[in-house]
């Protein structure tokens, strides 16, 4: 089992804080913030003490896309996993255009998330 460092976009604090206790349960460092625009403004000044980001994809402010956009462009070495209770097949190809291919649908189960997370990791110190 791998540990890391994650960071949890998530605009709903009851599923923000269950996936936070859920990955901290099992020795992640994690990081919250509640919207796009909190998580760039993070990353600028604490990409380095990351390595996986769970960004969900519908949120007020900054929307997932337009997040990974960035993420995408400033930390490429930044692992991603994109959440969504609806993933429409436009918005899922916007993603996959841009190299992204780790997606977990809500509602998720806990080992769910710790598998996507593993898997991410494993992939970014196999690389």
């Amino acid at each position: 089992v791998l540990t890391g460092r994650v960071l949890i976009v998530e605009d709903e604090e009851s599923l923000r804080n269950l996936t936070q206790g859920v990955l901290e349960a099992r020795g992640f460092t994690v990081r919250t913030v509640d919207d796009g625009a909190k998580a760039l403004d993070f990353l600028d000044h604490h990409a380095a003490e990351i390595d996986c980001v769970i960004l969900d994809v519908n949120m007020p402010r900054l929307n997932g896309v337009s997040v990974f956009q960035v993420i995408h462009q400033k930390y490429a070495n930044l692992g991603v996993i994109v959440v969504s209770g609806y993933l429409s097949a436009e918005i899922k190809q916007q993603f996959l255009d841009m190299g992204q291919d780790v997606f977990i649908h809500k509602p998720f189960r806990v080992d769910d998330i710790i598998t996507k997370v593993n898997q991410v990791l494993g992939a970014r110190r196999s690389a």
